[in-house]
């Protein structure tokens, strides 16, 4: 498989990082990106999936998921549409290689 690099990977760590520390009481020591990651990786997993149902999926509190859904795609990792009255959301290319190198196994 070929090495792909994702120049926003940084700025999105980053970013997960800096909302985590904006919203947890110091001394709570999660990894940001996780529930992000989680997203991602629930969505390489099935392919586009209404957000309701990636939602109970994730078992996410609806406040998290709805932040880390508009930060993945305020950063381009992922779409949403609407289709049929209902929100799909899509892995974008780098979302795919992002969540892939995510993936248990891969390194």
């Amino acid at each position: 498989m070929a090495e792909h690099q994702v120049d926003s990977v940084g700025p999105f760590l980053k970013t997960m990082q800096r909302r985590k520390a904006a919203t947890e009481p110091p001394g709570k020591a999660e990894r940001a990106d996780g529930p992000a990651v989680l997203i991602l990786v629930k969505l390489a997993e099935r392919g586009a999936t209404p957000v309701t149902e990636l939602l109970a999926e994730t078992k996410l509190s609806f406040a998290d998921f709805a932040r880390d859904l508009q930060t993945l795609t305020d950063l381009g990792f992922i779409t949403v549409s609407q289709v049929g009255g209902e929100e799909i959301a899509e892995l974008t290319p780098s979302g795919r290689v992002l969540a892939e190198s995510s993936l248990p196994g891969s390194s």
